[in-house]
């Protein structure tokens, strides 16, 4: 038995420690990359949990760096839908079976994929509106199963910001939803 819950945890730090990598080089990617895995070494709910917490040190460090990057008004209206958005997830996670849970993290890492290999993203959007909508689909998905990155990638990329705003701006909606 203690066996099976060293490997499950040395599965678990290896996987974060990959994870951790992505999210290095791109800003974002910690979540997708983690659950796609970590729900076969321990129950998804403590591992949303425990990356939660490792997410939240790593991404306050790179805010920090990139500080002068942000895009306030945008954090603000990313948080706002998120708050909206994270009580129906959270709902979903304590109502849905673990091999569902399981799935649906499955299908929103190919939907991602799907959408970034068929160029399906609009340039450029304009609006608050865009920002809570995507905030409000981040809690939604976060709540859920652990992975609140994907809407607001997609609304990143349509905003025109150079790659250091983009990471310093999603890593700011991390540590915002996470602290």
């Amino acid at each position: 038995m203690m066996a099976a819950v060293t490997f499950a945890w040395a599965a678990g730090a290896l996987v974060v420690f990959v994870a951790s990598f992505v999210m290095g080089l791109t800003g974002f990617g910690i979540a997708l990359v983690a659950m796609a895995f970590l729900p076969y070494v321990m129950e998804p709910a403590t591992a949303i949990v425990l990356l939660t917490i490792y997410a939240l040190a790593f991404s306050l460090v790179v805010v920090v760096q990139l500080r002068r990057d942000l895009t306030p008004r945008a954090l603000v209206d990313l948080t706002l839908g998120t708050l909206a958005g994270t009580p129906p997830g959270v709902w979903l996670l304590a109502s849905l079976p673990v091999s569902l849970l399981n799935r649906l993290i499955g299908a929103v890492l190919v939907l991602v994929v799907v959408l970034e290999a068929r160029r399906a993203l609009p340039e450029r959007v304009h609006g608050r509106g865009w920002a809570l909508l995507a905030g409000f689909l981040a809690g939604l998905v976060g709540g859920a199963v652990g992975t609140p990155g994907p809407p607001v990638i997609v609304y990143a990329t349509t905003q025109g910001w150079s790659p250091r705003t983009m990471k310093a701006n999603i890593m700011g909606f991390f540590v915002l939803n996470q602290g």
